[in-house]
This record gives structure tokens, C-alpha cells and sequence, in this order.
């Protein structure tokens, strides 16, 4: 509704929505949760690599580079959408 209502002023409005991305805080997170199943966190983390069709993680700039084509003179058009950034793990158009 808001990316409706502010389009003819040249506001777009669009949702990034990240899968796993190599941060710390994912790291920390497949710690605890290795420590909680009895697993070493290398184990883990390879279980939730597997996951991810594309078998990695996001790094941190391909999110920010996903950030700057939205910001882009060539995007102005792109309004009201969510835009997944997963490794393919959502399955919309499987």
C-alpha cells in the first residue's frame, strides 16, 4: 500500500528479505544450536550450509550489493516488492 502512495513522488519501497548470510551473529547462532544438539560447530554449520541450495551462505556484501541495485537510477521503477536473497532456499519458483 505505502509503495502506492508515495510512487509518484519517486519513493519506491521494496523488502530485502536475507537467508543465511556469513555473519557473526549466524556463526554464534550454529554455535549454540551445536552445543545443544552435542554436535562440533563445524558440523553444524555444514548441515545448515546443506540446506542452502546454492551450498553457502550469503556474504555480507552480496546483500549490500543487492542494496545498492535498489538504490540505483535503474530501479526507479521497482516499487512494492520483496526481493529473496537465500541461495534459492525459498520455494517460490521451484
Amino acid at each position: 500500500m505505502l509503495a502506492r502512495q508515495v510512487g509518484r513522488h519517486n519513493v519506491t519501497v521494496n523488502g530485502l528479505l536475507p537467508g543465511r548470510f556469513d555473519t557473526g551473529q549466524l556463526r554464534a547462532n550454529l554455535a549454540f544450536a551445536a552445543g545443544q544438539a552435542g554436535r562440533a560447530p563445524e558440523d553444524e554449520a555444514e548441515r545448515a550450509r546443506a540446506e542452502v541450495p546454492a551450498g553457502r551462505f550469503g556474504h555480507p556484501d552480496e546483500f549490500g550489493v543487492a542494496c545498492a541495485l535498489l538504490r540505483g537510477a535503474g530501479a526507479w521503477f521497482l516499487t512494492g516488492q520483496n526481493i529473496v536473497l537465500d541461495g534459492g532456499a525459498f520455494p517460490g519458483l521451484l
